[in-house]
């Protein structure tokens, strides 16, 4: 989750930046929404972890790749935030 998560917050700049949303604000503030994004980030991951686990699966965290230059492109053509933080998947081919 590490590295989808800091290039989420990184398109969370580019946007804010690009849409001109983050000039008006506070240092705090643009740091707190970081760490929402950050945190609610994580929870999604945990929860799907737990999920996975309740049911004896295992699984690893992949990031979406594919979704790296799209996140990057929506937020500078359109200043428009777009994450891309990956997704929690089977170790084997398939669920079951």
């Amino acid at each position: 989750m590490g590295i989808g998560a800091l290039l989420s917050v990184l398109v969370f700049l580019c946007a804010g930046w690009r849409g001109e949303w983050v000039e008006g604000l506070e240092p705090s503030s643009v740091l707190g929404s970081m760490l929402a994004i950050v945190g609610l980030l994580g929870l999604r991951e945990a929860a799907m972890k737990l999920a996975a686990r309740l049911q004896g699966l295992p699984v690893r965290h992949r990031a979406w790749e594919v979704a790296f230059p799209l996140s990057a492109g929506v937020a500078l053509m359109l200043g428009w935030f777009f994450p891309m933080p990956g997704s929690v998947y089977p170790w084997g081919g398939t669920w079951r």
